[in-house]
């Protein structure tokens, strides 16, 4: 099976962890034998100029489209899965794989919020990762949803056409779910790197089962979210900590530790 693996992000002034995450992707399709390919900024060209308009610049809007009219133009090149994943996403277990025994998938979300020690979970579903395969009748059909949403709202969500739509379509229709990539927001990620690992060991239990890459949700990067502030520099920390052996625990390796 023919598989490429595409990213996008701008080409000058990228943060260190974003070149590292980005880095980590590309090691990982090498090792899997797929293909892959960047885009810059010129990304955002895949989707119609209204739609960028109306989007007011926001990338997370136009990204969400962006990566839908690729995967359909890359498989239409002849490719026979298209996967996407995000440049803040990082691959910190290479054994990552990505075997769904269905035309498309998406990432199963576990966000979670720290309230008086207490970690506090909601199941969702994001694009972090997706994949689709050729003939899949979905990729249509959500690249027309995106574009009738955005032309509808009035007011702007960035999460209108990605993390909310899947959420909420889950609800009413199986969606395949890419396992073993987490979602670490800032009440994780502070804690990480600071060298506190407790509340990712307590996100891997409540997850119940191995993780192999993390989002890193860098959009909130400089930020308030979750009443705090991550810096360039958290990120890197972080990283440094997955890489180092922090995530030793949420693989299948550490399994029977981790619960």
């Amino acid at each position: 099976m023919r598989t490429i693996v595409y990213q996008s992000y701008r080409t000058t002034k990228v943060p260190r962890f974003i070149e590292r995450c980005t880095t980590s992707a590309r090691e990982w399709a090498a090792r899997s034998q797929f293909e892959y390919r960047f885009f810059d900024d010129s990304f955002f060209e895949l989707c119609p100029a209204w739609y960028r308009e109306k989007a007011q610049g926001n990338i997370l809007l136009m990204s969400d489209l962006a990566r839908l009219v690729a995967a359909r133009e890359l498989l239409n090149e002849g490719f026979d899965r298209a996967i996407w994943i995000d440049a803040d996403l990082v691959v910190f277990d290479p054994s990552l794989e990505v075997k769904i025994d269905a035309p498309f998938a998406f990432c199963r979300e576990l966000w979670v919020e720290l309230q008086d020690k207490t970690l506090n979970c909601w199941p969702r579903v994001n694009n972090a990762m997706c994949m689709f395969s050729r003939g899949n009748r979905f990729l249509d059909f959500y690249i027309d949803a995106c574009e009738s949403i955005v032309r509808a709202q009035k007011e702007l969500n960035p999460l209108a056409v990605g993390t909310a739509f899947l959420t909420g379509l889950a609800r009413v229709m199986p969606i395949p779910l890419i396992e073993s990539v987490a979602t670490l927001g800032p009440a994780v990620l502070q804690p990480l790197a600071r060298g506190d690992d407790r509340v990712l060991h307590e996100y891997r239990r409540v997850y119940g089962g191995p993780i192999r890459a993390a989002n890193l949700c860098g959009s909130v990067c400089d930020k308030p979210c979750q009443g705090t502030v991550l810096r360039e520099t958290d990120y890197e920390r972080a990283i440094d900590r997955l890489l180092a052996g922090a995530a030793s625990d949420l693989t299948d390796h550490g399994s029977k530790k981790a619960e």
